[in-house]
């Protein structure tokens, strides 16, 4: 998505669509495609077997005490949540959605 809108964004400048050349204008803009790739690959696995799109906003560390036990869904590290500031609570475990990692900045990630 964020490629895509980056593509739109230049298309409309290079075409001088007043929209885009506002938006370029007026904005400091971002672009961070895809940090979580290991994640991001576990969707695109299992949609390829399954024809389902895996809901995972998680990576891939399975290297937690217990998360092999967890459904695929909630394995691995919340990366929103793995940083130093205001770190999360690890008391929900390694199977809960938000799980913040062993301890802050563990994950590459972040």
């Amino acid at each position: 998505m964020p490629l895509y809108t980056t593509l739109e964004l230049l298309h409309g400048l290079i075409h001088n669509d007043p929209e885009a050349v506002g938006i370029l204008r007026e904005s400091q803009i971002f672009v961070i495609p895809v940090v979580n790739i290991d994640g991001f690959y576990t969707i695109y696995e299992h949609w390829m077997k399954t024809g389902e799109l895996l809901l995972k906003r998680k990576n891939n560390n399975r290297s937690n005490e217990g998360d092999l036990n967890c459904e695929l869904r909630v394995q691995g590290v919340d990366i929103n949540r793995n940083y130093g500031y205001l770190w999360g609570n690890k008391a929900n475990g390694p199977c809960h959605e938000s799980y913040p990692g062993p301890y802050p900045f563990s994950e590459p990630e972040s």
